[in-house]
């Protein structure tokens, strides 16, 4: 098995209080492996290819952009997406819009609505179904460790 990975990060202030945040990965994984059969009371000997065998591979784009608003709090668009491809591929898209409070230096709570779709592109392993568009209010309270 081989695998090669990829992270790019930037934050930038382009106008004076807007801040935004580019980001990407990217990983591709190469793995192969044989399985032997056995012999028993039937017939055969065999071999084959492994379970997982094969490329898998995850490509991510990531922006936000933040604006002052308030005291003490911010407007945010933020995007997400990711492309797999390979074994169990799936696509995923987020989009979130919303606004977080700073409530200390280390605590902040955010409220935002997300959208969120989900599609799987295998069609191999039946998960065709298991597709989704879903809608919803967020509340999150985080903590940040410097």
């Amino acid at each position: 098995t081989s695998t090669n990975s990829l992270g790019l990060s930037m934050r930038a202030l382009p106008f004076k209080k807007l801040v935004t945040s580019l980001n990407f990965s990217s990983m591709k994984t190469n793995s192969s492996g044989t399985g032997t059969g056995g012999t028993g009371t039937g017939t055969g000997i065999g071999t084959g290819t492994g379970f997982f065998g094969g490329t898998t591979n995850l490509t991510s784009y990531g922006f936000r952009a933040e604006y002052p608003v308030f005291r003490m709090s911010n407007f945010f668009i933020q995007t997400d997406m990711s492309q797999g491809s390979g074994y169990a591929a799936s696509d995923t898209k987020n989009s979130s819009i919303g606004l977080d409070f700073l409530l200390s230096q280390q605590m902040t709570f955010s409220l935002g609505w997300r959208i969120q779709q989900h599609m799987n592109k295998d069609t191999t392993t039946g998960s065709a179904s298991y597709n989704y568009n879903v809608s919803s209010l967020d509340a999150n309270l985080r903590l940040h460790f410097n």
